[in-house]
């Protein structure tokens, strides 16, 4: 008899012959045949596990099957994904991905994809907008995305842009005295916090700074801290409102 050995690549459906021990010789060595099929059932995605509000990421989806071969099988052009995973940002910015038309898509909606031998072929680029940590995912409504093969990314805020208040100065201060302590956050165009250590001046309208008060901070991760702040007033009772500016910063609306 004859043993015989056999190498097969999982990536691609294969034929098979039914096993035999001996070969008699002008005897054909198949006497039936079986297939063994890759057949999708979840999707990979791939691509940046950081990146900041409002950039760009490229993806790279896979469709394998339970386990892990690509199913070469699954191509074609305009496979219809829908994404999704993020959040819409502080401003409303809602999430995308690109079609293969590189038209931007929002996530929930119908994102048409070319597949080539299991892998997509368009390119992909998601935008998120929203400073969080997100899992995506993505189904064609059939094949989803398996937890272990959802991509997380950490999205942090973007590039500082404009000005705005964390916590309103208190509405009531007596004369002169220091105020209590408020806080204006520096925001990338999404209206999240940035990583700024930008320096943020308020101004007064109905008074002026106080003798000794500090009227320019300097950011901390976003964050300016004014907590020696005062306002003397030509009379009293007085109103008095703040605007927040900075350099290079879209100034915050007046305060409350």
């Amino acid at each position: 008899g004859k043993i015989l050995g056999f190498s097969i690549d999982g990536n691609t459906d294969v034929t098979l012959g039914s096993p035999t021990s001996a070969f008699p010789a002008g005897t054909a060595a198949v006497s039936g045949t079986s297939t063994v099929a890759v057949v999708a059932t979840s999707f990979v995605i791939t691509g940046t596990s950081t990146m900041l509000a409002g950039a760009s990421n490229a993806l790279t989806i896979k469709a394998i099957d339970a386990n892990s071969n690509i199913d070469a099988d699954y191509t074609g052009n305009d496979k219809s994904l829908v994404f999704s995973g993020a959040n819409n940002s502080p401003g409303g910015n809602i999430p995308t991905c690109s079609n293969s038309a590189a038209v931007d898509k929002n996530f929930g909606q119908s994102t048409l994809v070319n597949f080539s031998a299991g892998v997509n072929s368009s390119t992909l680029t998601m935008k998120l907008y929203k400073a969080e940590v997100v899992t995506i995912s993505v189904t064609d409504g059939t094949v989803t995305t398996a937890t272990a093969n959802k991509l997380s990314v950490t999205v942090s805020g973007g590039t500082a842009s404009k000005l705005s208040w964390n916590t309103q100065p208190h509405t009531t201060v007596v004369a002169s005295a220091p105020w209590k302590q408020f806080i204006v956050s520096v925001s990338d165009a999404y209206g999240n916090t940035a990583s700024s250590t930008a320096s943020v001046t308020v101004t007064p309208t109905g008074g002026t700074t106080a003798s000794g008060a500090t009227a320019t901070v300097t950011a901390s991760a976003g964050l300016a801290t004014f907590s020696n702040y005062a306002v003397t007033c030509s009379s009293y009772p007085g109103s008095v409102t703040l605007v927040a500016s900075g350099t290079g910063l879209t100034s915050s609306v007046a305060s409350n």
